[in-house]
């Protein structure tokens, strides 16, 4: 029975476009200890491992992902079809990424008032934090956000490189 359970949280992971928290993945499977389910998860995570498998099961902010790994990724991302943000929260996204610590105000000021929307879905995500400043927040980037994506500096300019094949 163990077996199932396994496949079925290796399925939900196939199928999901987005990081699957323990607890959630343990009521999939009908168990009260998401120990157990992370110790399937780690024996998944071997599997592929071992396998060599262009495939890889990771743990982001305590929850987990199945995705290509990095030298597959651009070979094969033509066929990625899910995003987990918006292309208008992306863009976002990359304006904070550039300007790390920014005030909210500001950004709505250069972009258009349409970011509010866009950060809640970033926050929401997990790829950005508001911290209270003043009558505005400050948006810093998250964990989240530096292991999703790849940061590289270059002459003082921050260039995304997608970590992930499931956001266009």
């Amino acid at each position: 029975m163990e077996l199932d359970k396994k496949k079925i949280i290796e399925s939900a992971l196939f199928i999901s476009a987005r990081c699957v928290g323990l607890d959630e993945l343990a009521r999939l499977v009908g168990l009260a200890a998401p120990g157990f389910v992370k110790a399937m998860l780690k024996e998944l995570k071997n599997e592929y491992e071992v396998r060599r498998s262009p495939i890889e099961i990771v743990e982001i902010d305590e929850k987990w992902l199945m995705r290509i790994k990095d030298e597959f990724a651009s070979k094969v991302k033509v066929f990625a079809q899910q995003f987990e943000i918006s292309k208008t929260a992306l863009r976002t996204l990359a304006y904070i990424a550039k300007h790390d610590g920014i005030i909210k105000s500001e950004v709505a000021h250069k972009i258009g008032s349409q970011i509010y929307q866009n950060v809640q879905e970033l926050v929401q995500n997990g790829f950005v934090k508001q911290v209270k400043a003043g009558r505005s927040n400050r948006l810093f980037l998250t964990d989240k956000f530096k292991q999703y994506f790849r940061t590289i500096q270059i002459e003082g300019q921050t260039q995304l490189m997608q970590k992930e094949s499931t956001i266009g």
